[in-house]
């Protein structure tokens, strides 16, 4: 029997049901996610913190009912979703939100897995025609070489709010280094697509001006980043998707 008891119900992070436990918080994967799964997130999340990225300080890794579990220092109760969906994106938290993300691309490790090498095998599952991602495979060589630590989707449902107003990143399953410009591509679609042209403009607006990253070259990465997200996406998002990987 493990010794947590969640039972204070807090949100969903991607797929996973997070609850609190007095100054913890259990986050519950799915029954069946993989050992080795739970064990790479965890690796990445504390490699985030010993570099002093604001992540929750993970405490623990146990297995409780039959389904694996991070313990993390509890840090607050709402998600950044939750708050936009309330209070819209006020300038301040949009701006809180471009920093952390420019703290996570401040800082470089050897350790995680090389963003190129995840892309190009992303590009060869993606169900376009040989051509398009012939054309894909090539931009993504043409590009600089990076090792900044990108998060991989950084979205808003994986932010916690803490009380102080403070953001805190989850969710580090899908950590690499690489280019900046990647996430920046990624943040821009999710936005587009689940807030609207304005606040994903917004966004690229202070992302560029806050890391002094021109657009045109953030740019450069849309069409690849694209591709990689059509299956994350029902058919109204595909046909969005579909006219940046066609420019």
């Amino acid at each position: 029997m493990s010794k947590y008891e969640p039972s204070d119900f807090l949100f969903c992070i991607n797929n996973k049901e997070c609850y609190r436990d007095g100054d913890r918080m259990v986050m519950l994967y799915p029954e069946g996610t993989k050992k080795s799964l739970v064990m790479l997130e965890a690796t990445n999340q504390s490699l985030a913190e010993e570099l002093g990225v604001a992540v929750p300080r993970i405490t623990d890794v146990v297995m409780i009912n039959s389904r694996w579990a991070l313990v993390c220092e509890y840090v607050g109760n709402k998600l950044l979703s939750d708050y936009t969906r309330d209070y819209g994106w006020e300038e301040s938290v949009l701006n809180k939100y471009v920093e952390l993300e420019l703290l996570v691309h401040g800082k470089k490790s050897t350790q995680l897995p090389k963003l190129r090498d995840i892309m190009q095998r992303q590009i060869s599952d993606v169900r376009l025609d040989g051509t398009a991602r012939y054309k894909l495979h090539t931009a993504l060589d043409d590009l600089p070489k990076h090792n900044k630590i990108c998060h991989g989707k950084m979205l808003p449902t994986c932010i916690i709010i803490a009380d102080g107003g403070e953001l805190y990143l989850t969710d580090w399953l899908y950590a690499s280094q690489g280019n900046s410009s990647f996430d920046a591509s990624y943040t821009y679609f999710t936005l587009l697509l689940d807030y609207g042209t304005e606040i994903a403009e917004r966004y690229i607006t202070a992302f560029c001006r806050r890391s002094d990253i021109a657009r045109q070259y953030v740019e450069r990465w849309m069409a690849i980043v694209a591709a990689t997200m059509l299956a994350e996406r029902g058919e109204e998002g595909q046909k969005i998707l579909m006219k940046y990987i066609k420019q």
